[in-house]
């Protein structure tokens, strides 16, 4: 494998798909990771590895910088200023955003209110492409920036590596976000059944 430009993942503030959108894939490449978050008159930066708080400025300091649902006046402004530093800028997104106020049983639904989305969508054709999570978010993103990519997710190997006491019966889990909650509600009536019997 050829070495890494020097990367950073800046994810969407604490958040589940931050963890693992952004934040997995840059400990496993050996990225650095960084969160963001809105202030009333600017972007604001927390984390980054082996240097606290990251700010703006340290951008400048990377290769390639990977932007997870940025939006708005001041991300777009960022993203040029990195592009005219010689800096890749890519956008990261996990959902089909555009299609979430068709789903009002989603909790985030209301938070990519059409506003928002044209907020998105000005990143987006700025940067200078879309890492998406499915083949079908990037071929309908393709539209807002024709240079799309798919990056599945994937599992956090090394958690399920470590040794496991012995022991005896059967775990259930589920492992999703938001979006997958309807889904599990489905068959939880009958994941019940089976542990009652």
């Amino acid at each position: 494998m050829s070495e890494l430009p020097k990367t950073v993942f800046v994810g969407a503030g604490v958040s589940g798909v931050a963890y693992y959108r952004c934040f997995l894939p840059a400990v496993a490449l050996g990225a650095n990771f960084a969160m963001w978050g809105h202030m009333p008159d600017r972007l604001a930066f927390a984390g980054g590895f082996g240097r606290e708080p990251l700010r703006r400025s340290d951008l400048f300091d990377y290769d390639v910088v990977i932007l997870q649902y940025a939006d708005g006046k001041h991300w777009f402004q960022l993203v040029r200023e990195l592009q005219d530093a010689g800096i890749t800028v890519l956008y990261e997104i996990d959902d089909y955003v555009h299609n979430l106020h068709k789903a009002k049983g989603h909790e985030a639904s209301r938070a990519f209110a059409p506003e928002r989305l044209r907020r998105m969508e000005l990143v987006m054709r700025a940067t200078d492409g879309i890492i998406a999570s499915t083949a079908y978010i990037a071929r309908r993103y393709r539209s807002f920036n024709p240079r799309t990519w798919e990056c599945g997710n994937g599992i956090d190997l090394p958690r399920y590596a470590r040794p496991r006491p012995p022991r005896s019966g059967v775990t259930i889990g589920f492992a999703g976000g938001i979006g997958h909650k309807a889904s599990l509600a489905r068959w939880e009536a009958a994941l019940r059944a089976v542990l009652r019997a």
